[in-house]
């Protein structure tokens, strides 16, 4: 059940709000959603480092970090990228109209997106282009929204099929299954039983130890939280993901976010038409060395024979 509350009116009883009563029972769900005038908010620039691959007239190229959400949301207004972005701009909060926006609907206002044609999650590092211009703003949303930009994560993941292992480069295990949000938790996604949006992801074994996958996946579509859904579903969730992975290994591993990085992104120039590739650092999986040079090897397109391959950086 959900209940729309004006910022005003939380010391009221929810339960009574404005004559309706509802009885709760033990472990019920309420959503409680803040009605707040988003076309009201004002985006202010913040001085926050970037990590930045590349940058021209069209576009910006960074490898965002584990923790920062990409444009301001209810819970998260401020230390987003959009905010980090527009002081790397040498905006003022009056200057948010020269970066182009979305025309079309959406959760959270378009003016509240400037630059931005696709996301990660806010646990996701890697890389993540931003539009700087009108003309380039629609051309990377039509790439995108025509699966013409190619996208590769990479992800430590728990257990591992034995269908993952041997693919070439370039191949892999397809996971072919549409999602939906939960009915049960509107706040997750999962397999759709029914319905649900097609979804599709190339999952290959770069290398393996007796607990950990290191995996390639290329994500054919992009629905919210496609690779951490695929992956759970087929029993190799990825280690850190407090959503759709096993806690108690999370616990003792001690990691504190989903280890899912976007770590190549391959698109066309938006005013050249070239081609142009951009990769992330392996940095977020310095302290799995071994298994990350395994997969640094096997990416290469050499055959990994055995599980662990040196160590990191050696």
């Amino acid at each position: 059940m959900t209940w729309n509350i004006p910022d005003d009116a939380f010391a009221r009883s929810v339960a009574t709000f404005e004559g309706f009563c509802q009885l709760l029972l033990f472990q019920d769900i309420v959503d409680v959603s803040f009605l707040v005038d988003l076309s009201a908010l004002s985006l202010e620039p913040e001085a926050i480092e970037l990590d930045i691959l590349y940058e021209d007239d069209d576009l910006l190229i960074v490898n965002k970090p584990s923790g920062m959400v990409v444009h301001p949301a209810p819970g998260n207004w401020t230390g987003t990228l959009v905010n980090a972005v527009l002081h790397h701009f040498g905006f003022s909060s009056e200057d948010v109209h020269r970066l182009p926006t979305a025309c079309g609907a959406g959760p959270t206002p378009a003016e509240l997106r400037p630059g931005i044609v696709h996301r990660l999650d806010v646990g996701t590092t890697g890389v993540i282009a931003v539009a700087k211009t009108v003309a380039s703003f629609s051309v990377l949303s039509q790439a995108f929204a025509e699966r013409e930009v190619q996208k590769t994560y990479l992800a430590l993941a728990l257990g591992g099929r034995k269908c993952f292992l041997g693919h070439p480069p370039g191949g892999g295990y397809v996971v072919d299954k549409a999602i939906a949000r939960s009915k049960s938790n509107r706040r997750i996604m999962g397999v759709a039983e029914t319905g649900g949006r097609p979804a599709l992801s190339r999952v290959r074994a770069l290398a393996k130890d007796r607990e950990k996958m290191f995996v390639e996946v290329k994500p054919r579509t992009g629905r919210t939280h496609q690779i951490r859904v695929h992956l759970a579903s087929e029993h190799t969730p990825i280690l850190g993901d407090e959503t759709y992975g096993w806690q108690h290994i999370n616990r003792r591993a001690d990691v504190q976010r989903p280890m899912l990085h976007a770590y190549e992104l391959s698109l066309n120039h938006p005013s050249t038409g070239e081609t142009m590739t951009f990769r992330g650092s392996m940095e977020p999986f310095r302290c799995f060395g071994a298994l990350v040079s395994a997969a640094a090897y096997a990416a290469s397109g050499a055959r990994v024979n055995g599980s662990l391959i040196g160590w990191f950086g050696g």
